[in-house]
């Protein structure tokens, strides 16, 4: 039962495609050298979409204190130091 419509579709084809119009010059398309649009005559109305206004206000960091101290001096080590060269 398909085999027939399998040939058929194989026969009918190559028919599509000779069905297209050959391109030719003389559908080729003109354009004019210049065009003119007025507009003075168009009024135009036009409302600000914007939307609604909300305040962000952004709050202050949390100050941890540090966990490392950092050492101004080293007083102590470097005398001790030269007692363990001795």
């Amino acid at each position: 039962m398909s085999r027939p419509f399998i040939l058929l579709g194989l026969v009918l084809a190559p028919l599509t495609a000779a069905a297209q119009e050959p391109e030719t010059a003389s559908r080729r398309v003109i354009y004019q050298a210049v065009t003119e649009i007025d507009i003075e005559a168009l009024a135009i109305e036009a409302t600000l979409q914007r939307p609604p206004l909300s305040l962000v206000a952004e709050q202050k960091r949390m100050g941890f204190p540090p966990m490392i101290k950092l050492r101004t001096d080293f007083a102590v080590e470097m005398s001790e130091s030269v007692d363990q060269i001795r």
